[in-house]
């Protein structure tokens, strides 16, 4: 009976401490996505403020050969750092940077009030620069941590509350930032304006991001170590690497510069989540530039732009935590890895078709198109397709999880918005029929490929999962 007890009471403390480990991920996902919302639209709208619109696609495709540099210190990192570390790190930089760069927006000649835009305004691709590599190397790295500390079956029951909570974040800041552009919240000592609007907004992304690091750092010391293996079979494989490193006095696989690159090239499995994120990136690059175009072409400011940019993230990020709630939650328990993977694909060439036809046949405005299928996409990026692409991740050894994860979130991703700006740069004057022939076999190529890696991808990690076995191990 005594032993029982002990058994009973050894269950309710594991569910205890699984619950407060589910408590800290949320709320630092909630707390990294809120800022994120805030810096994202603040990418663009100040970008165009400063360089002009015409550059966006430019700036884009600079952007992949800009960011190899950091993906090479990063790689360094993740031999140095360990897991927890390598995520504060990235944390407090982007934070304390990002109180620099608003300082500097305030500046008469490189900042905003300088309205004179042009591409020779170095700040402007350096405030460009700097925001886009917030997803590869803060929001990424919190999902590889995650990943490293997540089971599979975690996975599938707690990742979609995990996305739920991280869209609430963006709602609230997004909203908060809505509400103190249009001056409904109101601080007294503020002088209200261009630069003071966008200069405050990012001392506040700033500031909320420098949190995360004080909730997981909470999570590590609280949560028991046996509850942060994650997957055991690569727990195991990787303390069996570690020791046989160690007996042989010889230097790990993982060491170089270009292991990250390396490990996508070896194996298949690492190639299709290559692949899966670049068709998204590709196809999420066409649309938004069209909305990007309509958004600056109905507004008078650039915190208008920006204001409007949020009530467009804002209303993706709602429609999120619905479908992260009653749809990415339910699907998964329900349906498994591979049915879900599949629906993504066929769902975005649903939207890509409606967005087509529209085009050819003009029933509705197309404005109106553009922006519902912009925010479906978005939508279903964050709330679906990510912590879809993020489980795969689990079965596979350190060396994949946050290496070869880095190249393809940053050269994987910038590539393709290059090969997106590419496209739109290609088409612009290209008349409205001609347009929707092109956007047919455009997007029809992308979507049949799609739906041919998400089938090899999911059924890849069942297989997996049902051997116990390990992806990016010497026996892979």
């Amino acid at each position: 009976m005594s032993a029982q007890n002990t058994q009973t009471g050894g269950d309710k403390s594991r569910r205890w401490y699984s619950m407060l480990k589910l408590a800290c991920l949320s709320a630092g996902f909630f707390l990294t996505i809120a800022s994120y919302t805030v810096v994202r639209e603040l990418k663009d709208s100040v970008f165009m403020a400063i360089i002009g619109k015409e550059y966006v696609p430019w700036a884009k495709i600079v952007s992949l050969f800009i960011l190899i540099p950091a993906i090479l210190l990063y790689t360094r990192l993740v031999d140095v750092l360990r897991r927890s570390h390598l995520l504060y790190f990235y944390t407090i930089i982007y934070g304390l940077m990002g109180f620099g760069f608003a300082y500097f927006l305030g500046h008469s000649s490189i900042g905003l009030p300088n309205t004179d835009t042009g591409p020779y305004r170095l700040f402007g691709w350096l405030f460009y620069f700097f925001i886009d590599a917030f997803d590869p190397f803060v929001v990424c790295v919190y999902w590889a941590f995650a990943n490293s500390i997540s089971s599979p079956k975690e996975a599938k029951n707690t990742y979609g509350i995990m996305i739920a909570f991280s869209k609430l974040g963006g709602v609230a800041s997004g909203i908060m930032a809505m509400l103190f552009l249009s001056r409904v919240i109101k601080i007294p000592w503020l002088v209200y304006g261009d630069v003071v609007n966008h200069q405050f907004l990012l001392v506040a992304a700033s500031f909320i991001i420098l949190s995360v690091p004080l909730v997981i750092q909470f999570m590590m010391r609280v949560v028991p170590g046996y509850l942060l293996h994650g997957y055991e079979a690569v727990y195991r494989a990787e303390k069996r690497r570690a020791r046989d490193v160690s007996s042989d006095d010889k230097p790990s696989k993982s060491v170089g510069l270009f292991s990250g690159l390396t490990t996508i090239l070896r194996y298949p499995y690492v190639t299709g989540i290559f692949a899966f994120t670049v068709f998204y990136d590709i196809v999420g690059t066409v649309i938004s530039y069209q909305r990007l175009s309509i958004t600056q072409s109905i507004s008078s400011s650039t915190s208008e732009v920006t204001g409007f940019l949020f009530q467009q993230a804002v209303g993706s990020q709602m429609i999120s935590v619905v479908v992260a709630l009653l749809g990415t939650h339910t699907l998964l328990r329900l349906f498994g890895e591979r049915f879900c993977l599949l629906l993504v694909p066929i769902l975005t060439g649903v939207m890509l078709f409606a967005f087509v036809f529209n085009g050819m046949f003009g029933f509705v405005s197309q404005t109106t198109v553009v922006l519902i299928v912009y925010m479906g996409l978005r939508s279903m990026k964050y709330a679906f397709s990510t912590p879809l692409r993020e489980t795969l991740y689990i079965p596979t050894v350190k060396e994949v999880k946050f290496k070869a994860k880095s190249w393809i979130d940053t050269f994987g991703s910038k590539f393709a918005k290059a090969g997106g700006s590419a496209f739109n740069m290609a088409t612009i004057g290209v008349g409205r029929t001609m347009l929707a022939v092109i956007n047919t076999g455009f997007f029809g190529l992308i979507v049949s490929l799609w739906i041919g890696v998400a089938y090899y991808l999911g059924k890849r990690f069942e297989q997996t999962i049902a051997r116990n076995e390990v992806i990016g191990g010497d026996g892979d």
